[in-house]
């Protein structure tokens, strides 16, 4: 025990000059980075397993005996002595189907104080093993009575974690890399768009195959939605590091600069694919209400607005990104707290199909096997011939690529559209930051549209008003900067607002199908992923084309907007930014309204329960 103790206080203190002597010795910091997270992701699960022992112990309502040494009921218990034990890691939701398991689960205390070997889940404990076991959930216990104490819903919250952490890497990843690879490292207009055809191509690929992995395999940490996230955190925090330390001083056009970004954008999408499906999988699964999949929306947004100031402090810290060595520091930072919040998610979030592994070796005595559910084209052909998730992603596809243009570009188009003059560093701060948090508050002001109205026509509503905004800022021109400022972040806003909407129809998507195939579980990984498959090509799409533009007019020559250059060159280039920026949404919207009309699930909100959770 010794021993071990002083290889992780070795591994933590190299990790410590690691980060300190940023920006030298990188591989170095990552290889102890990631041994720390991974280390520290196993000791946590291996403690939530002693706490919560037996595994089902945590997955429904349970009894214990309130006393082990008095044989007698005691005070507040129930008939035989049987006492209500708060289930750590459970739904809170109403209407589960744990009223009927929570029947059939229940161990049984003997006069001396052991739990009987006849009980469904425990074996028989000696007195003292016991007492260790229920003092064991008793500590663990103490976060969701404390949660719901302060009116927290603890496996919304124990959800929305992930989103938290999601959000603060992803933001700062989207929002920066574009620009670092191209003006810092000096990336080359082919191998910049080399890199993109790769991720492109491993994007699509990844999603399908991690979904039909999640829904389909028998190995837990890929079939247990918490697990993927558990194991999966540590990773995904690490490949977000890999794009923001140069693997050499870059000279203009190096090839080692387009394998760098090469490996950061399919390394941090790989993990990232992992991770979020088997969220979005547990989206679907906590719940099959409305109005509960409505709080998991709620706690989401309010865990993304959190973790979307990231972007605003990036800027403010590192004067956005012109002392690299403070944004190097901070995204260290940020991994790190990252991966502690994902982590807590895969410790206590649950769905109502994490035992579907044992369910099915019972479905298997009526004919039914695992090895006969569908194939992967199956299900995928299955899925694309339902007529609205095929409008879904239509609508979906050109979303992903407005939210990729917004998110990739808004800096870089800020820069040379708003001289510095009218807005200053940190009010251009919190303008980007502004772009990231406020959607998310938008989308928790429209809480009770959601409730009345539904994702539907807020949906449709929000097209038709980037139609009309565009329209606007066109006939207003360019030279009206504090408005084209405004504009651009109620546009980031608007399309981040909406996409947040977009678990809603696919869950309800996941809904039909599983009551037309008459499932025995949702394939809900595998409908993120087959959506994934279809409009993150999308991510790709938008850098590559706004470039190419852009280059076309000579952008990769003028991209210093302080340096001094052909002053009628660089007006061409700024028409061309603005009519990207009023013209382009303004098409994509009006596809986007043509796409979404025709599809038919409008009235969810106004079920209480599509079908009965028993």
């Amino acid at each position: 025990m010794e021993t071990k103790w002083k290889i992780q206080m070795f591994i933590l203190h190299q990790f410590l000059i690691g980060l300190l002597q940023i920006p030298g010795g990188h591989v170095q910091l990552f290889v102890n980075f990631g041994v720390l997270l991974v280390h520290a992701t196993q000791q946590l699960h291996l403690l939530g397993q002693i706490l919560t022992r037996p595994k089902q112990e945590t997955a429904v309502l349970g009894w214990w005996r309130k006393s082990a040494a008095t044989p007698a009921p005691a005070r507040g218990c129930g008939p035989e002595g049987f006492c209500p034990v708060w289930r750590p890691n459970g739904d809170l939701f109403p209407n589960m189907a744990y009223k009927q398991q929570q029947k059939n689960r229940t161990r049984k205390c003997s006069s001396k104080g052991k739990f009987d070997s006849s009980s469904t889940f425990w074996r028989a404990l000696p007195g003292p093993v016991m007492a260790a076991e229920v003092k064991g959930v008793r500590s663990v216990m103490k976060l969701p009575r404390y949660l719901v104490n302060l009116g927290l819903n603890p496996a919304a919250l124990a959800y929305a974690m992930t989103t938290l952490g999601a959000s603060m890497i992803n933001n700062i990843f989207s929002f920066y890399y574009v620009k670092l690879f191209i003006n810092k490292y000096q990336i080359s207009e082919g191998a910049f768009h080399q890199s993109q055809v790769v991720y492109m191509l491993w994007n699509a690929i990844n999603d399908p195959l991690f979904g039909y992995l999640q829904d389909n395999s028998k190995v837990p940490c890929c079939s247990q939605r918490r697990l993927s996230i558990l194991y999966g955190a540590p990773l995904y925090s690490l490949a977000f590091l890999i794009a923001w330390f140069p693997w050499r001083s870059y000279a203009p056009g190096d090839w080692l600069s387009g394998l760098h970004l090469m490996v950061a954008l399919c390394a941090f999408d790989g993990l990232l694919t992992f991770v979020l499906l088997a969220q979005c999988a547990l989206f679907a699964e906590i719940s099959n209400h409305h109005q509960n999949r409505l709080r998991l929306i709620k706690y989401s947004q309010v865990a993304s607005m959190i973790g979307s100031s990231s972007v605003l402090f990036c800027g403010m810290l590192s004067k956005n990104m012109e002392d690299f060595a403070s944004f190097q520091a901070f995204n260290v930072m940020v991994a790190i707290l990252s991966c502690v919040c994902m982590i807590y998610t895969g410790l206590h979030s649950q769905s109502q199909f994490d035992d579907k592994s044992s369910e099915g070796s019972v479905d298997s005595d009526d004919g039914d096997s695992k090895f006969s559910s569908p194939g992967v084209k199956t299900l995928m052909w299955q899925i694309f011939m339902n007529r609205d998730f095929r409008l879904f992603v239509l609508m979906n596809f050109f979303q992903v690529f407005m939210l990729a243009f917004f998110s990739n570009f808004t800096l870089i188009f800020a820069e040379h559209l708003i001289p510095p003059n009218v807005l200053s560093s940190l009010a251009r701060s919190v303008m980007y930051g502004a772009g990231f948090i406020c959607p998310q508050l938008l989308v928790l002001s429209c809480n009770r549209l959601l409730h009345s109205v539904g994702y539907y026509r807020i949906i449709l509503y929000s097209f038709y008003l980037e139609v009309f905004m565009g329209i606007f800022i066109l006939a207003l021109g360019r030279h009206n900067y504090r408005i084209l400022a405004l504009f651009l972040t109620l546009s980031m806003v608007m399309v981040q607002a909406s996409f947040s909407l977009f678990s809603l129809p696919l869950a309800d998507i996941i809904d039909s199908d599983m009551q037309k195939y008459k499932r025995s579980t949702p394939i809900s990984s595998m409908v993120f992923g087959t959506n994934a498959l279809f409009t993150k090509p999308a991510q790709s799409l938008a850098p590559m084309l706004v470039i190419n533009i852009l280059n076309q007019f000579g952008y990769e020559e003028l991209k210093d907007p302080g340096k001094h250059v052909n002053a009628s060159a660089l007006e061409n280039l700024h028409s061309v930014m603005f009519y990207l920026v009023c013209v382009l949404p303004m098409c994509v919207a009006a596809i986007q309204v043509l796409a979404w009309r025709p599809f038919s699930i409008r009235n969810s909100h106004t079920v209480d329960s599509k079908y009965i959770d028993s």
